[in-house]
Protein backbone atom coordinates (compact mmCIF):
# COMPACT_ATOMS: atom_id res chain seq x y z
CA UNK A 1 0.00 0.00 0.00
CA UNK A 2 1.80 3.11 -1.45
CA UNK A 3 -1.01 5.43 -0.42
CA UNK A 4 -0.06 8.33 2.34
CA UNK A 5 -1.16 8.54 5.22
CA UNK A 6 -4.73 10.03 6.04
CA UNK A 7 -4.63 14.16 6.80
CA UNK A 8 -7.28 14.15 9.17
CA UNK A 9 -7.32 11.09 11.83
CA UNK A 10 -10.97 10.52 12.92
CA UNK A 11 -11.17 8.29 16.15
CA UNK A 12 -14.20 5.62 15.43
CA UNK A 13 -15.77 6.45 18.94
CA UNK A 14 -16.03 10.23 17.24
CA UNK A 15 -18.13 7.86 14.31
CA UNK A 16 -20.10 6.40 16.64
CA UNK A 17 -21.43 9.25 18.30
CA UNK A 18 -22.24 10.95 14.97
CA UNK A 19 -23.92 7.77 14.14
CA UNK A 20 -26.31 8.39 17.31
CA UNK A 21 -26.63 12.25 16.74
CA UNK A 22 -27.50 11.48 13.34
CA UNK A 23 -30.24 8.66 14.22
CA UNK A 24 -32.76 11.53 15.67
CA UNK A 25 -35.23 10.51 13.22
CA UNK A 26 -38.93 8.93 14.63
CA UNK A 27 -38.93 5.26 13.94
CA UNK A 28 -42.27 5.57 12.84
CA UNK A 29 -43.94 8.29 10.70
CA UNK A 30 -47.42 9.32 8.97
CA UNK A 31 -47.32 10.97 5.26
CA UNK A 32 -50.20 12.18 4.03
CA UNK A 33 -50.75 12.16 -0.16
CA UNK A 34 -53.19 13.39 -2.27
CA UNK A 35 -53.39 10.19 -4.67
CA UNK A 36 -56.56 8.56 -7.29
CA UNK A 37 -57.22 5.38 -6.20
CA UNK A 38 -58.85 2.74 -8.27
CA UNK A 39 -61.25 0.11 -6.60
CA UNK A 40 -60.65 -3.27 -6.32
CA UNK A 41 -62.51 -4.64 -3.51
CA UNK A 42 -65.25 -1.94 -1.76
CA UNK A 43 -66.47 -2.83 1.98
CA UNK A 44 -69.90 -1.77 1.79
CA UNK A 45 -70.57 -0.24 5.48
CA UNK A 46 -68.79 1.91 8.17
CA UNK A 47 -66.30 -0.15 9.55
CA UNK A 48 -62.56 -0.56 10.48
CA UNK A 49 -62.72 -2.90 7.28
CA UNK A 50 -59.89 -2.76 4.65
CA UNK A 51 -60.81 -1.99 1.05
CA UNK A 52 -58.10 -3.34 -1.42
CA UNK A 53 -56.92 -0.64 -4.28
CA UNK A 54 -54.52 -0.39 -6.93
CA UNK A 55 -52.31 2.69 -6.08
CA UNK A 56 -49.27 2.95 -8.58
CA UNK A 57 -49.75 -0.25 -9.50
CA UNK A 58 -49.29 -2.01 -5.96
CA UNK A 59 -52.30 -3.48 -4.28
CA UNK A 60 -52.93 -2.03 -1.00
CA UNK A 61 -55.32 -2.40 1.55
CA UNK A 62 -56.74 0.87 3.27
CA UNK A 63 -60.21 0.99 5.55
CA UNK A 64 -62.31 4.35 4.35
CA UNK A 65 -62.71 6.15 7.92
CA UNK A 66 -64.30 9.32 5.67
CA UNK A 67 -67.83 9.77 7.32
CA UNK A 68 -68.84 12.45 4.28
CA UNK A 69 -68.10 9.38 2.03
CA UNK A 70 -70.10 7.76 3.70
CA UNK A 71 -73.17 9.95 4.38
CA UNK A 72 -73.04 10.51 0.44
CA UNK A 73 -72.81 6.67 -0.11
CA UNK A 74 -75.70 5.85 1.94
CA UNK A 75 -77.81 8.79 0.77
CA UNK A 76 -77.10 6.74 -2.83
CA UNK A 77 -75.09 10.17 -4.28
CA UNK A 78 -72.25 7.79 -5.05
CA UNK A 79 -72.96 4.41 -6.53
CA UNK A 80 -69.61 2.17 -6.41
CA UNK A 81 -68.41 -0.54 -8.71
CA UNK A 82 -64.71 -2.54 -9.08
CA UNK A 83 -62.69 -0.04 -11.35
CA UNK A 84 -64.02 3.23 -10.31
CA UNK A 85 -61.38 5.64 -8.87
CA UNK A 86 -61.50 7.57 -5.83
CA UNK A 87 -59.17 11.11 -5.79
CA UNK A 88 -58.39 10.92 -2.40
CA UNK A 89 -55.96 12.32 1.34
CA UNK A 90 -54.08 8.90 1.99
CA UNK A 91 -52.54 8.69 5.27
CA UNK A 92 -49.19 6.53 4.49
CA UNK A 93 -47.87 4.52 7.84
CA UNK A 94 -44.27 4.18 7.98
CA UNK A 95 -41.77 2.65 9.97
CA UNK A 96 -37.61 3.11 9.91
CA UNK A 97 -35.68 0.24 9.11
CA UNK A 98 -32.53 0.37 12.04
CA UNK A 99 -29.84 -0.58 9.65
CA UNK A 100 -30.50 1.28 6.59
CA UNK A 101 -32.74 4.32 7.77
CA UNK A 102 -34.99 3.58 4.99
CA UNK A 103 -38.50 4.35 5.92
CA UNK A 104 -41.01 1.73 4.22
CA UNK A 105 -44.52 1.40 4.08
CA UNK A 106 -46.31 -0.82 6.61
CA UNK A 107 -50.46 0.84 6.47
CA UNK A 108 -52.82 2.78 4.70
CA UNK A 109 -56.28 4.82 5.31
CA UNK A 110 -58.24 6.78 3.29
CA UNK A 111 -59.12 9.84 5.82
CA UNK A 112 -60.85 11.80 2.94
CA UNK A 113 -62.75 11.12 -0.47
CA UNK A 114 -62.44 14.22 -3.12
CA UNK A 115 -64.23 12.90 -5.73
CA UNK A 116 -65.22 9.68 -7.08
CA UNK A 117 -64.64 9.08 -10.95
CA UNK A 118 -66.56 6.23 -12.17
CA UNK A 119 -64.96 3.95 -14.38
CA UNK A 120 -64.86 3.96 -17.94
CA UNK A 121 -67.27 1.60 -20.06
CA UNK A 122 -67.33 1.25 -23.74
CA UNK A 123 -71.29 1.61 -24.37
CA UNK A 124 -72.65 -0.32 -27.71
CA UNK A 125 -74.04 2.17 -30.25
CA UNK A 126 -77.69 1.40 -31.94
CA UNK A 127 -77.04 -0.83 -35.40
CA UNK A 128 -78.71 0.44 -38.53
CA UNK A 129 -79.80 -3.86 -39.65
CA UNK A 130 -83.31 -3.34 -39.28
Amino acid sequence: MDSPPPQVVIPQKTIRDLEIEAGNDPETRIVREQCDLQIIKAILERSARKWEFMWRGVKISAPVVDPKFYSDFFAHNITIAPGDELKVQLAIKQSRDVRTGIYMNIGYEVIEVYEHVPRVQQVRLPSDEN
